[in-house]
């Protein structure tokens, strides 16, 4: 195996930005620039790797619409790479970037390349708040590289239906998890506090975290004034936090270039696998919320390039968006059935997960990259994983990372067969308008900052009997009081009610 073609990860860097004043804090492209900047510090090689570098991707940064972020963040750092790559949005990108990024340098492609990402969210609503312009920078004559898929992750029903952010599709998911499970609401939401808790304390320990507060189960189970349900069943706390200012960043070479470089090996760390997937692009198309056949692609993929199983991985950084991906991906990774937290009594985070970390737009599985390098250099011989998603559950990214290479060159499976693997699976038959008998297969109830429920969103089944001959609708139903007390105080799956057609929407009524 030549190291021409062997991709290591040579440097990491990471960036947390609090309590500051807009007027003086750091913009995106400063944070990430000084994530850049520590990430070429931390591989020992300062301004020679970063001249070094001849591909710069950035993650999607969601708060600052620069027109060519890769464009500004060269120019920032005083470097001409001859590629410059943007992403489109999804919290897969940076370990999708990564595998690609290891893809090119295998091949001869790419030398050098510095991916980055960050978010300021947190700066940018102060500012808004406050009345004052920032002036973060905007470049209008030139175009970055693409990639990734940049498809919408929903349909015109989800959008019509108030499908249309996370937070009011992932709370359904999660009631279809809770069904399934056969436990009551109160049983269920502990669970989640109890798979949660060890996530506070992972932040805690943090110093990039964004909350470093320790939580009991109950303290994040419990509805309370500090704690408020935003799309039942999920509380605040079981919700990943956006308005945060973050960065993160990592430099990749092959292992040749960083001999040539004058890097100690012993930093060196081998993404030994990685592979992307997504289940049916809809979420309403899936026949089974419990179930991401992607998820459970890719790790396969990955344990095959990477010459390993589930019980291999000692390190695990799950993305957390909320509490319904951890579950569905430590399922269908094979973890759950390694019993990788028995096993190891590790949380299944390494950063505190985007609840308490902080989750940094589509940048947020670089922090967990960063991580896992931390791990993998402190614990030689370890492997650990790192997962990201994108949209509704929809685009899926698995990575393994070790401090020696495989046995073999990198060369991961043709990620189109795995994807015809995936696509092969069956859909669900879906019916657009419906009047008549129904019965809910999921469901959520979103909140206002009040507690006063606002809207509630039904993912039903034609007939009254829960089964899987039917045809499933998507519909609205009111939020008076009797119709949302039904709903949050009982198990609302498999309720049965009426739809009907108002104004071109199903709206759907408990009998």
């Amino acid at each position: 195996m030549s190291e021409e073609t062997t991709p290591v990860l040579v440097g990491a860097g990471q960036v947390l930005q609090q309590d500051v004043e807009p007027r003086d804090a750091a913009g995106p492209l400063d944070l990430m620039q000084q994530a850049a900047r520590a990430a070429a510090e931390d591989a020992g090689a300062g301004k020679a790797l970063l001249e070094a570098i001849d591909t710069l991707a950035v993650v999607n940064v969601l708060c600052w619409d620069s027109g060519d972020a890769p464009r500004l963040l060269a120019e920032a750092l005083g470097i001409n790479p001859a590629r410059r790559i943007y992403s489109t949005i999804g919290g897969n990108t940076p370990q999708a970037l990564v595998t690609a990024m290891a893809d090119r340098i295998a091949a001869g492609e790419a030398g050098t390349v510095l991916v980055a990402g960050s978010e300021a969210f947190h700066t940018g609503r102060a500012a808004h708040r406050a009345g004052i312009e920032l002036g973060w920078p905007i470049v209008k004559d030139s175009r970055p590289e693409g990639f990734g898929d940049d498809r919408l992750g929903l349909d015109d029903t989800e959008s019509r239906c108030g499908f249309q952010q996370p937070t009011q599709v992932y709370p359904a998911i999660e009631t279809a998890l809770r069904a399934a499970s056969g436990k009551s609401a109160a049983e269920h939401a502990l669970d989640i506090g109890r798979l949660y808790a060890p996530f506070t304390k992972v932040a805690a320990a943090n110093p990039y975290a964004w909350f470093r507060d320790v939580r009991s189960a109950e303290e994040i189970a419990e509805v309370s004034e500090h704690n408020r349900y935003v799309g039942y069943p999920y509380t605040k706390r079981m919700n990943a936090i956006m308005m945060v200012d973050q960065a993160a960043a990592v430099i990749m070479t092959s292992a040749a270039n960083a001999r040539r470089l004058g890097i100690d090996p012993a930093t060196w760390v081998y993404p030994v696998a990685g592979a992307d997937a997504h289940d049916h692009w809809y979420f309403s198309d899936r026949p089974d919320f419990t179930r991401s056949p992607a998820i459970h692609a890719c790790a396969q993929a990955a344990y095959e390039m990477a010459e390993v199983g589930p019980e291999n991985i000692e390190y695990a950084d799950i993305y957390s968006c909320f509490p319904c991906a951890v579950q569905i991906a430590y399922r269908e990774t094979g973890l759950e059935g390694a019993d990788f937290i028995g096993r190891t009594g590790r949380a299944l985070t390494l950063t505190g997960g985007l609840a308490y970390h902080g989750g940094a737009g589509n940048n947020y599985a670089m922090h967990g990259i960063t991580e896992a390098m931390r791990r993998v250099r402190e614990n030689p011989g370890i492997k650990a994983m790192v997962t990201g998603v994108g949209w509704f559950m929809t685009k899926h990214s698995v990575g393994i990372y070790a401090s020696e290479p495989c046995s073999v060159r990198w060369a991961r499976a043709d990620p189109s067969a795995v994807q015809r693997r995936v696509d092969a699976g069956p859909l669900v038959s879906r019916v657009e308008h419906y009047e008549g008998v129904g019965h809910i297969e999921a469901y959520t109830v979103m909140f206002d900052r009040a507690s006063q429920a606002k809207s509630a969103l039904i993912v039903g089944r034609t007939g009254k009997d829960v089964g899987t001959g039917t045809e499933r609708f998507l519909a609205v139903a009111d939020t008076d009081a009797e119709t949302v007390a039904a709903l949050i105080e009982n198990e609302g799956v498999g309720s049965v009610g009426r739809a009907r057609i108002a104004d071109g929407i199903n709206r759907f009524v408990l009998v």
